[in-house]
């Protein structure tokens, strides 16, 4: 079995694959590694709940990825795999710096390539940040878009107002709210909506897409019941497959 790694900003997600399927998934909060202590007795619990082979590290938080290398090293012996600088890819990154894009964004792509081939995607991924992702039917990165997550947004009007509440968000018919709680709820729900719709409709325009399969994915894409395109899936695991075809690109024997 092998365990990969998707670490975020928020949550690191951890998928246990048998070749290419996904037999179970844990998560574990990202702010939890300030505690190695605690971190370690979490992460060690989750291992040795699978008999695992191989380990695979996607991150954008590299401080954590040192953390998990360390615990996993000194529990199993496994020599961890990365991404590295220059890793086989399915797809050919045509963004500017390449070491700017995030192991995210990549993994994002090459489920794109892997999953929809010849097709052009569209990966909204719904985390800390949301970011867009555009891959062309030629399996080309093109580069995106990135702007504050949901939940972000919601503990910054917490944070720098003196009156607004810490909100959950959670779907709600009205569009106008009658309580402080249903108005914030509205303003980031409708918002992002609106602003995901007009975004994908830019995109198109700009890259003359006529059809394009979107795909909605990361931590926070149930939050919005979000209804663009006759197109679009949602899978919260579109990163860790990415990921995991990237080990198989690179490591697989």
């Amino acid at each position: 079995m092998i365990a990969i790694f998707d670490v975020g900003n928020t949550n690191i997600t951890i998928g246990f694959f048998e070749k290419n399927n996904i037999k179970s998934i844990d998560r574990i909060n990202t702010d939890l590694a300030n505690n190695f202590s605690i971190f370690s007795r979490k992460l060690k619990l989750i291992l040795k709940r699978h008999i695992i082979k191989d380990v695979f590290i996607g991150s954008v938080v590299p401080n954590v990825t040192k953390i998990i290398k360390k615990i996993i090293s000194k529990y199993s012996g496994i020599t961890i795999k990365f991404m590295g600088k220059n890793p086989k890819l399915n797809i050919e990154n045509k963004y500017k710096n390449k070491k700017e894009v995030g192991d995210d964004r990549i993994a994002n792509a090459a489920a794109s390539a892997y999953y929809y081939k010849h097709q052009d995607v569209i990966v909204i991924d719904l985390g800390t940040a949301i970011t867009f992702d555009v891959i062309n039917r030629k399996a080309e990165y093109l580069g995106g878009l990135i702007l504050p997550g949901i939940n972000l947004c919601l503990r910054c009007l917490a944070a720098n107002t003196a009156k607004l509440p810490l909100t959950k968000i959670k779907n709600i018919k009205r569009v106008v709210g009658n309580t402080t709680e249903t108005s914030i709820i509205s303003g980031i729900s409708n918002g992002f909506t609106g602003a995901i719709k007009y975004i994908l409709e830019k995109i198109k325009k700009e890259l003359k897409i006529k059809k394009a399969k979107i795909i909605l994915t990361g931590g926070e894409s149930g939050f919005l019941k979000i209804k663009i395109d006759k197109n679009q899936i949602t899978d919260k695991n579109f990163t860790l497959k990415g990921f995991k075809i990237i080990y198989d690109l690179n490591f697989k024997e």
